[in-house]
């Protein structure tokens, strides 16, 4: 196959996956996705926002894992929320931190025309409350559904997760902390840049609010 098929054919490919990202969010999920644009002000005595958060886990915790690994997320002060996924620790928590920043810069145009990882948060009293979008893996055609959980904040630069089973008692604990950075991957997403999904969100939110 020549250069230049080869190329069509990739330029192909990223159509239809981005098509298929653009349009796997159905409005039944939109409805649910209620934390959207709630967040009015964020006030840094209450919680920073300027770094990553993140949380270590041992790798005592699985017999098959060969190194600690760490799982990061961001907010941003415009109330969106980017999970950066999990890495493992082969150096230092920054080598790990630095990479998964560099693969989201690197596949940011991806990362930009999906839904998946990126959410809303909002903050009341002691409790940060997070929503967002995640799929199964393994599924070609699939829908995006929205995730959402809760983390206690101890203080300005930590938040604790407690994970619970399905009958309820906690099984895990996970602390996130702040780890400063110069800089924050772009926050970037469908939310703004898809006038269908973003006019929709912003129907949604207006009728939340037409009795206030």
């Amino acid at each position: 196959m020549g250069i230049l098929k080869k190329n069509y054919l990739l330029l192909v490919i990223q159509i239809i996956v981005t098509l298929l990202c653009t349009s796997c969010i159905h409005s039944k999920n939109l409805r649910k996705f209620n934390l959207y644009n709630e967040l009015i002000n964020i006030d840094s005595s209450i919680l920073k926002i300027d770094g990553i958060y993140s949380a270590v886990e041992s790798k005592k915790t699985n017999e098959f894992r060969n190194y600690d690994q760490i799982r990061c997320f961001a907010l941003y002060e415009n109330g969106i929320y980017l999970d950066l996924l999990a890495d493992d620790i082969l150096i230092n928590k920054r080598q790990a931190i630095d990479s998964l920043i560099w693969h989201f810069e690197k596949f940011k145009k991806l990362y930009s025309n999906t839904v998946r990882h990126w959410g809303a948060y909002n903050i009341v009293d002691d409790t940060l409350s997070i929503q967002r979008f995640t799929e199964p893996y393994g599924v070609f055609f699939t829908t995006s559904y929205v995730y959402e959980y809760r983390m206690k904040i101890l203080n300005d630069s930590t938040l604790v997760q407690f994970e619970k089973a399905d009958d309820g008692h906690t099984v895990n604990r996970v602390v996130y902390e702040l780890f400063k950075t110069d800089e924050k991957p772009d926050s970037t997403n469908l939310f703004i840049t898809n006038k269908r999904i973003k006019a929709r969100l912003d129907r949604l939110y207006k009728k939340r609010h037409s009795n206030d």
